[in-house]
């Protein structure tokens, strides 16, 4: 893991199992399957998924549903 301190709060990074991660917010199908079509054409990941201590998603629903 690593920490990032910042002029307002301390960031953690690390990387979870996406299987671990506990959603909160309904998915919308449309969107989901139009970033599925996408990722086989990523290369990397760009944009992170970001969830709290106990794994939670804060934001990257769709994209965590997808991974």
């Amino acid at each position: 893991m690593f920490s990032i301190q910042t002029t307002h709060i301390p960031l953690h990074l690390g990387i979870a199992p996406v299987f671990d991660l506990k959603h909160h917010e309904a998915i919308i199908p449309r969107k989901a399957d139009h970033l599925m079509f996408h990722l086989r054409n990523w290369v990397r990941l760009q944009n992170p998924v970001i969830v709290d201590d106990n794994l939670t998603v804060i934001d990257g629903h769709h994209r965590a549903y997808v991974l």
